[in-house]
C-alpha cells in the first residue's frame, strides 16, 4: 500500500470516529454533555472539544510548515514510537499546551462540532494538495514526541482517540446510568 493509501485510509478512521461520536452525542440533554464526574474532570462537552483543540493545533502547526522541508530524524523515530507506547498503555499525559485543554477555551458544544468538521475539511484538502513526496516531511511537531509526517501525525490522532476511549466511555457509562435513574 502506498503512503497516500495508508493517509487516505487513517484519515477515515478519524472521520468514522468522529461521526461515532457525533452519533453517539446526537440526542443527549445539555446538561448530560456539561455534567462533569468532579469539579477537576471532563464533560463528555469537554472531551469532545479536547479532541477537537488537538486537531486543530495540530493543522495550525501543518499551516504554519507546510511550505518547509523537515525531514524525520532518528530522534524524531524513537519520541514517535515512545508517544505510541504512552498512548497505548493508556499513561496519563500532560501536554504543556494550553490550546488542547477545552477549560481554557470555553466553547459551545454546536460551535465546537462545526469547528471540527471545518478542520477536517481543511486538514484533507492540504494533505490531497501534497506531491507524494511532500507527504515525507514533517509538517507536525509534538512537545514531547517530536516532528511528525502526515502519516504520523494520522496516527497519533488515531492513538489520541483510542487513549481517551476509557474515559470516554466511563462518561457515556455514567450518564446512561444517571439517565436512567431520573427516568430521563
Amino acid at each position: 500500500m502506498s503512503m497516500r493509501q495508508e493517509i487516505e485510509q487513517n484519515f477515515a478512521v478519524l472521520e468514522t470516529a468522529k461521526e461515532t461520536i457525533y452519533q453517539t452525542i446526537a440526542d443527549l440533554p445539555q446538561e448530560v454533555l456539561t455534567k462533569k464526574p468532579a469539579a477537576d474532570q471532563w464533560s463528555i462537552s469537554d472531551l469532545v472539544h479536547h479532541l477537537m483543540l488537538v486537531e486543530q493545533f495540530a493543522m495550525t502547526q501543518f499551516q504554519q510548515t507546510q511550505h518547509q522541508k523537515i525531514k524525520k530524524t532518528w530522534i524524531d523515530r524513537i519520541k514517535f514510537l515512545m508517544s505510541k507506547i504512552a498512548l497505548d498503555t493508556g499513561q496519563k499525559i500532560t501536554v504543556p499546551v494550553v490550546d488542547v485543554d477545552p477549560l481554557n477555551i470555553p466553547a459551545e458544544l454546536p460551535d465546537v462540532q462545526q469547528k471540527w468538521t471545518d478542520v477536517r475539511i481543511e486538514f484533507k484538502a492540504r494533505l490531497d494538495s501534497l506531491s507524494d513526496e511532500d507527504l515525507t516531511y514533517c509538517y507536525f511537531s509534538h512537545p514531547y514526541a517530536g516532528n511528525f509526517t502526515c502519516q504520523d501525525g494520522l496516527i497519533f490522532l488515531i492513538k489520541h482517540w483510542t487513549h481517551h476511549q476509557p474515559q470516554w466511555r466511563k462518561l457515556l457509562a455514567t450518564t446512561m446510568i444517571e439517565m436512567d435513574t431520573d427516568g430521563k
